[in-house]
């Protein structure tokens, strides 16, 4: 397979949900991590059928920790991740992560 050091070559921020305030707000902790970022605008079908429309793919390293509902900011624009997905080698080690982001608003 590719080595990610090639393609993962793009700093973005990722904002992790840590906890919610006492108004039910959530907080999050900033990092930058590396990644690529490609602009698409597709309509995916999820396991159950239910259309899944997302903005970009951000392709992260199988280290970074990531969940649905954290926030990236790329170029300016903040997206939210609603889902992610796993690519494993042959082997069954994970290669890298898909993550598939709205915009946020």
């Amino acid at each position: 397979m590719i080595h990610l050091s090639r393609y993962l070559n793009q700093a973005i921020q990722l904002n992790k949900r840590t906890a919610y305030d006492k108004y039910g707000k959530s907080t999050t902790t900033a990092s930058t991590i590396d990644a690529r970022v490609v602009y698409v605008n597709r309509e995916d079908r999820g396991l159950q059928a239910k259309p899944l429309d997302y903005d970009v793919e951000v392709w992260v390293y199988p280290d970074v920790v990531v969940a649905v509902d954290d926030t990236i900011t790329a170029d300016g624009f903040t997206f939210r991740v609603i889902e992610v997905q796993l690519f494993k080698e042959r082997l069954g080690e994970v290669h890298h992560k898909k993550l598939l982001c709205q915009k946020y608003v």
